[in-house]
């Protein structure tokens, strides 16, 4: 699945990177960082989601319906909380300090466990199909 996701966002990104430099160059709120970090999650997500549906499908009978909604609300936190104190964590471990910034990372990773548990426990949050034939 993985793989289905990655060559669909290569693809989609390659075709869409001249749009996107435009677009980032006119200036504006969409195009702000903030306004294109949210447009990139969202199409990220968007690609992936499509790429691997066919798969999931196939393999589990279901399908997540708010896969968007759960990354809007998770990606940035896994962005600017969890990756920058795991990086810390790393380069403290040496001098036997990767504590100070493991224990504030499992918060984030805290955080992100809890956004999936309310997103899945949201009605329709999974739609279940029937299995594909072979």
């Amino acid at each position: 699945m993985s793989f289905a996701a990655v060559v669909g966002l290569v693809a989609v990104y390659e075709t869409a990177a001249p749009t996107m430099n435009r677009t980032r160059q006119r200036g504006g709120l969409f195009c702000s960082r903030v306004g294109l970090f949210i447009a990139a999650t969202m199409l990220t997500t968007l690609i992936a989601s499509s790429a691997t549906a066919p798969f999931a499908i196939y393999h589990f009978n279901r399908i997540a319906i708010y896969g968007l909604l759960a990354n809007l609300t998770a990606v940035p936190i896994m962005a600017m909380w969890i990756m920058p104190f795991g990086i810390l964590g790393f380069l403290l471990m040496p001098f036997g300090l990767e504590g100070l910034a493991l224990v504030p990372m499992g918060w984030g990773i805290g955080a992100v466990l809890s956004i999936a548990e309310w997103v899945a426990g949201l009605p329709g949050a999974v739609a279940l199909v029937p299995p594909m034939p072979t």
